[in-house]
């Protein structure tokens, strides 16, 4: 038994989108454990249950055919359940494969998960070193106990260790993209050029799991592995870092590499708004850049030092007017039922949001605040005045309701929500209807 699976579970609610359109973009994390592996001398196959060509029958008659030594689940909040799912299925037919998950919900709830009696280990935090050598380990029945990374039942306690994590980002291999077929995607391609954020929000998770300091990739580093997916004809590149212009100097190195290199590229990034002026904005259009989102999630001054945000708006309305000087669409996200808003305030933020779509084309995104495991609100819901009300972790997809606040109940958030997505729609204009159809266009004829 020298095979590994790498998979991804399929989302708990497929809707119309789901099923009419490719999923999004291939699991990155998965991908950057596969170059490891291959060079330990294991084969590795990707399965990703969201295309639909991978149907429960191909993947168990792969599964009989390959037995392999340990399959490697990933697994955000929402997809828990179906992780799990998956990870009976494979105990059931093939009881000798080891299962192991990974990603950012298992990283929170290790101890959770490790119940079950068909999960055998967890991989808590970054894992293309920790993975590889749990493998190896079991592969040559040695002792696992040194490794740093993993979580496991040892007797009726659990041992965990956290990972060594790699410094210098530039000596990780780059992400195996023949790992899932590219082409099933609609957004195949995303790159992460750094890894953590110093953001403090308390409904976000991303500090948690990757703590507070942020490493960075060189931009030689990720102009190399634009090189690689540009050569193969992928044109379209979408930057999934928290926030990618954290550093100035390597942003002017990245957008100049792209003009000099790869004048087809058409990529888009996230970003705090606040760290964006007019030459940054006018740059990030002259290489390339078509599309970049902002979290604003609320319009009050209050709510942000509340939320730890500290954003000013004032900042992202400087922001939005540049971008839309240099047409580079924007998109602001909006959080509905932050602790401290009441319906007055929410309704507030939607109208702001709309304002802002009228003078800038920007598009709002509106979710509802979701305790995901990791976050200061979900570690300590009463201090902040909210009940969860759902531990259903397929409801954890920011559009279900899975809380109270002293102010609003479920029934109300979920109106709100749908108001504000409503409202959008009233006002939404030609221009963005046009932007919209463009940007689709540009997708299919790069990736097609």
């Amino acid at each position: 038994m020298n095979d590994i699976f790498l998979i991804n579970p399929p989302q708990p609610k497929p809707d119309n989108l789901t099923l009419k359109y490719s999923p999004p973009s291939p699991p990155l994390g998965l991908c950057y454990l596969s170059p490891g592996l291959k060079a330990a001398g294991f084969k590795v196959t990707g399965w990703d249950f969201e295309l639909k060509e991978n149907t429960i029958s191909r993947f168990l008659s792969l599964l009989a055919e390959k037995k392999p030594l340990i399959a490697g689940i990933t697994s955000l909040t929402n997809t828990a359940l179906t992780a799990l799912t998956v990870a009976k299925l494979i105990k059931n037919h093939s009881p000798e494969t080891l299962i192991a998950l990974g990603g950012q919900h298992p990283a929170f709830c290790y101890e959770e998960l490790l119940n079950y009696d068909f999960i055998d280990y967890i991989l808590p935090g970054e894992a293309e070193k920790s993975f590889v050598m749990l493998c190896e380990a079991i592969k040559n029945n040695q002792n696992i106990h040194n490794i740093k990374g993993i979580a496991y039942r040892k007797q009726s306690k659990i041992s965990i260790s956290l990972p060594d994590i790699e410094p210098d980002l530039d000596n990780i291999p780059f992400p195996d993209r023949d790992l899932f077929d590219i082409t099933g995607y609609f957004d195949p391609v995303s790159i992460v050029s750094s890894r953590g954020c110093n953001a403090k929000c308390i409904f976000c998770s991303a500090t948690a799991f990757r703590k507070s300091k942020v490493r960075f990739r060189s931009s030689e580093n990720i102009l190399a592995e634009i090189e690689l997916v540009y050569k193969k004809g992928f044109h379209v590149v979408n930057f999934v870092d928290d926030n990618f212009l954290m550093k100035k100097q390597r942003i002017k190195e990245i957008c100049h590499g792209i003009q000099k290199h790869f004048p087809e590229l058409f990529w888009t990034c996230s970003a705090r708004a606040d760290l964006v002026d007019k030459e940054i904005i006018k740059l990030l259009a002259q290489s390339g850049c078509k599309g970049i989102h902002f979290g604003v999630e609320t319009a009050s001054e209050d709510s942000q030092k509340y939320i730890g945000k500290y954003l000013s708006l004032q900042k992202l309305e400087n922001a939005l007017i540049a971008a839309d000087k240099n047409n580079l669409r924007t998109f602001c996200s909006f959080i509905i039922g932050l602790p401290n808003e009441d319906e007055q305030q929410i309704r507030k933020n939607i109208q702001f949001a709309i304002n802002l779509h009228k003078r800038h084309k920007t598009s709002p995104v509106f979710g509802l605040l979701t305790p995901f495991p990791g976050t200061p609100i979900c570690n300590n819901p009463e201090k902040y005045d909210i009940k969860i009300i759902s531990k259903n972790y397929s409801d954890y997809d920011i559009f279900t309701p899975v809380i109270q606040t002293k102010y609003l109940n479920e029934n109300q958030l979920r109106e709100l929500l749908f108001d504000a997505q409503k409202l959008y729609l009233e006002n939404m204009s030609g221009d963005t209807i046009q932007q919209i159809q463009d940007l689709s266009n540009i997708l299919e004829y790069n990736n097609s």
